[in-house]
């Protein structure tokens, strides 16, 4: 298992758009990625949430060679911190849809069309064969076989009399489930600010087969058949 994996599928399942990188480390700071072609790899800045160890300047690359991803920091107050840290990669297609909220953050999984978290990932002390100590990411759970920790798809779609009918759609990896949250709102609930929608859940083994996202208009009506038989 590879972080490319994770890190190379760049294209939002749902709408084909390039989504946004980011890292987010278990207790504090987010990093926002800008993706570098030469070389080849990710520029991350503290973005949001930040460390206030830190410089405001202080910021890793993600070099990409094949299989191989290597950091590197640009102070060495960065390089002692990562070493430190447990942290993971996660995917947004629209990163608007990130808010700051007190010391950390909140995503609308409404507006961000689809989100990807990785496993949680560690820096770890490697011998070479020279001798040399060299630092790699690694599964913080060695037995880990999925590097995607769960997937949320955003989709909704509305009548002929404007009602919306939106289902968030989330394949957690890690607790082999899927879980479907839906709601459906008028135009006029949907302009109000106030309007609380009653949300049905529901909780389901994990799919033995990813749905397919190329006909959303038959994956909503397998989705509202779900609602239905509940």
């Amino acid at each position: 298992m590879n972080i490319s994996e994770f890190v190379n599928n760049d294209t939002c399942p749902l709408c084909g758009k390039k989504m946004t990188l980011f890292v987010r480390h278990r207790k504090e700071a987010l990093w926002k990625a800008e993706r570098q072609t030469q070389p080849s790899g990710y520029y991350f800045q503290q973005h949001l949430v930040k460390n206030n160890k830190l410089g405001e300047k202080d910021a890793f690359i993600l070099d990409i060679e094949g299989d191989k991803f290597n950091i590197h920091c640009n102070s060495s107050a960065l390089q002692r911190e990562i070493r430190t840290w447990q942290f993971f990669f996660f995917y947004v297609c629209n990163p608007n849809a990130i808010t700051k909220e007190w010391q950390t953050y909140k995503i609308n999984t409404y507006e961000a069309c689809y989100i990807r978290n990785s496993i949680f990932m560690e820096m770890m002390p490697t011998t070479t064969e020279t001798g040399d100590t060299e630092w790699v990411m690694s599964p913080v759970m060695r037995d880990s076989t999925n590097i995607n920790r769960d997937e949320t798809f955003s989709l909704s779609t509305k009548t002929e009399a404007q009602t919306e009918k939106v289902y968030f759609l989330t394949l957690n990896y890690e607790k082999k489930t899927t879980n479907l949250f839906h709601y459906s709102a008028t135009k006029e609930q949907n302009e109000d600010a106030n309007y609380e929608p009653n949300v049905f859940q529901k909780e389901m083994p994990l799919m033995s087969v990813r749905p397919d996202f190329s006909d959303r208009g038959k994956l909503i009506e397998r989705l509202d058949a779900w609602v239905l038989m509940s």
